[in-house]
């Protein structure tokens, strides 16, 4: 069978070939800059569909991309000159009502490329933008459903494509009602089981959307190639080049939005040199944000996954302006390290029990710390991706928490488990990794797959192996025994990135004072 990355190959090289050419002589500029408009926007829901279904059969995991949204801003921008063009169509045969619509379709187009520089530049947050997204989201998905009417009254484009235009743009705006109503309730833990619903019908409706949206966006393609030269542009408007920039409306009051203010709240009182808190100690996401201001190196980790944002699942009210993180360019002096609870190493699926025994006898011997090992435990299937032929270092992770839940359900309680085989992290763009811990304070997992390969990718000697895993695993206590935050100092054990050629190089003691 074809592989699926193949197939896909294949049909964007088809769909530029028939977009290469030729083109008739006398086709309007602007209908030729919709032709390829509408190709690309094909071959973006493709890639779209392909990525948020088949993320295995690809190799490519979904986190990588961003669900349904990096590749919603190709398709909304290369569906600009195809809004304009079917304007120019359909100009002087609609009520100015119907006008207005299909401005507001196109500045939902436009905002996804104003928005886009600010977000990049960290002036707005994914949360500030999240409620204008959605209004543009249902803009452009209206949009497709009037355009496509209009076109069936006049019969420009066939009647068919108008149709397959309707059903695109429904299945849109009932993917973005799931979403609208999803947005309303993920944060709030009494809804878990609402949120996972709506989002499971969610992706659901948005891959029947991008099953049915390419083959739309091609035929679009496909009719103002063939048919581009016969169809009059109309007059130039002033109006036809204002309404895409109708889109600004719905950015220009996010890079006003003030910071909120907390009567009453201290945020210096959460401010010091380790991890002592989590989003658990806030009442609000505005709280953890406050704190995230104060001390923008982020000691306690508070930054979600959306950057400069603080505990984004927490509650109302919320303060969605971003903070510039800044971590500590030098690591500084710690004074009295103080570990939070028990620790215990666990060799994991075979890793061979005297070399973490070995660990622990230096660990005892350097910094008088005693570490009990627990009983060697396999890994459950799902640990494995069969076709990275790889384990995936969460699942590693959840493996220890099923088999010691009473050791994993105490927050005091640290385990570091150790594994030979070769590991990535889901959601990432690396291809391997040689330990991971995400954000839990709780659980760490180290693979000795390329620690023991030197630069050339050979077999590294043993006394390196030792070394960089001892340093290894020094870190992921320091992080998660000690609190210590990661720094910016390239020489720190904290550095906030380490790849196994950092590690020879970082300083293997703590900095205490």
């Amino acid at each position: 069978m074809t592989h699926p990355l193949f197939r896909l190959a294949t049909w964007g090289a088809a769909i530029l070939v028939a977009g290469s050419g030729p083109y008739p002589a006398v086709m309007h500029p602007l209908f030729r800059l919709a032709t390829w408009g509408a190709y690309v926007a094909a071959l973006a829901g493709l890639l779209q569909l392909a990525i948020a279904v088949f993320p295995a059969a690809l190799g490519v995991d979904p986190g990588v991309w961003g669900a349904f949204y990096g590749i919603q801003f190709v398709v909304h921008l290369a569906l600009v000159p195809v809004a304009l063009a079917l304007h120019q169509v359909y100009r002087g045969q609609e009520s100015m009502l119907k006008e207005a619509l299909t401005a507001l379709g196109l500045a939902g187009m436009a905002r996804h490329a104003f928005v886009l520089a600010p977000l990049a530049l960290g002036l707005i947050s994914y949360m500030q933008e999240e409620d204008s997204r959605q209004f543009a989201m249902l803009a452009v998905g209206a949009w497709m459903v009037l355009a496509s009417a209009l076109g069936i009254g006049r019969g420009v484009p066939p009647r068919p494509l108008c149709w397959l235009g309707i059903a695109t743009g429904a299945l849109y705006l009932v993917a973005v009602w799931y979403r609208f109503q999803w947005v309303g309730v993920w944060r709030d833990p009494a809804n878990e089981a609402l949120a996972a619903d709506l989002a499971r019908k969610g992706v659901l409706s948005f891959a029947a959307l991008y099953i049915v949206f390419p083959i739309w966006a091609a035929g679009l393609g496909l009719w103002l190639q063939l048919r581009g030269a016969t169809l009059e542009a109309g007059q130039p408007s002033w109006r036809l080049a204002l309404e895409p920039f109708l889109g600004l409306l719905l950015v220009v009051p996010l890079l006003t939005e003030q910071p909120k203010v907390l009567p009453g709240f201290d945020a210096t009182q959460f401010v010091g040199q380790f991890d002592e808190y989590d989003c658990a100690d806030f009442a609000s996401q505005a709280e953890a944000q406050a704190v995230l201001r104060t001390d923008p190196s982020d000691p306690n980790r508070l930054e979600g996954g959306r950057p400069g944002i603080a505990c984004p699942r927490n509650q109302s009210p919320l303060d969605p302006v971003p903070v510039r993180k800044q971590l500590r360019e030098i690591e500084p002096l710690y004074g009295e390290l103080r570990g939070h609870g028990a620790l215990y190493f666990v060799p994991l699926d075979g890793f061979p029990r005297e070399r973490v025994e070995a660990l622990a006898t230096y660990y005892r011997e350097r910094f008088n710390l005693e570490i009990p090992i627990l009983s060697g435990l396999p890994l459950l299937d799902t640990a494995t991706n069969r076709w990275r032929d790889q384990l995936i270092a969460q699942e590693v992770q959840r493996s220890m928490k099923a088999a010691f839940p009473t050791l994993s359900g105490d927050s005091t309680t640290a385990l570091i488990g150790f594994v030979e085989a070769d590991m990535y992290i889901s959601g990432t763009a690396w291809g391997w990794a040689f330990a991971h811990t995400a954000d839990s304070r709780t659980t760490a997992v180290i693979s000795t797959a390329r620690l023991g390969l030197d630069e050339q990718g050979r077999p590294a000697t043993d006394d390196l192996l030792q070394q960089r895993l001892r340093k290894a695993t020094m870190r992921y206590i320091g992080m998660i025994h000690f609190r210590i935050p990661r720094n910016n100092d390239p020489a720190s054990l904290f550095y906030v990135t380490i790849g196994v050629r950092e590690l020879d190089r970082v300083r293997d003691d703590l900095r205490t004072e």
